[in-house]
């Protein structure tokens, strides 16, 4: 009988973008700013003077062209994974969602600090977040990770090393 996977949030995170920028590229050019905008994407004006607040949640979903969806879902995986069998689903979810809104949050203020009016979009924060948990975690456990690291260890440093060479050639 096959196990169930433990890290089944970060699947399911993972496949909400992958099924988010599909259904996107197959209406308009995910590299758009305006068509990014259109959908969700996060904006200064429209979220301070129209009260569009939900753009602070839905841009965690969106990504500009498939470099950054692929970059964004391999640390993810990376991350995530691990995250979710040391901390749990509940944890991880609160990680994520409120490291992906309060980066779109800090975002906005320094965009408005600054005089700025960009269009953004991506899990970069939440992400963050959840590299900022890990450390927390190894912090917490006096240096140690568990088990799963040695296991992924090996696996991520393949994925992310073939991303970058993808990266590179695509330029």
């Amino acid at each position: 009988m096959k196990e169930r996977p433990k890290e089944i949030m970060t699947i399911t995170l993972i496949g909400i973008n992958i099924l988010v920028f599909i259904v996107l590229t197959m209406i308009g050019r995910t590299e758009d700013g305006y068509f990014m905008l259109q959908h969700g994407a996060m904006y200064e004006p429209y979220i301070i003077e129209n009260q569009e607040y939900y753009r602070l949640f839905t841009s965690l979903f969106l990504h500009f062209g498939i470099s950054h969806l692929l970059n964004n879902m391999v640390l993810l995986w990376a991350l995530g994974s691990i995250f979710e069998k040391e901390a749990g689903k509940i944890r991880f979810l609160l990680c994520y969602f409120i490291s992906g809104i309060g980066g779109n949050l800090l975002s906005l203020y320094w965009n408005t600090m600054h005089d700025r009016q960009i269009v953004s979009a991506g899990a970069s924060g939440a992400i963050f977040g959840l590299m900022g948990g890990l450390l927390w975690i190894v912090f917490a456990n006096r240096g140690r990770l568990g088990n799963t690291v040695r296991k992924r260890h090996a696996d991520y440093g393949c994925t992310e090393s073939l991303f970058w060479i993808y990266q590179y050639r695509c330029r």
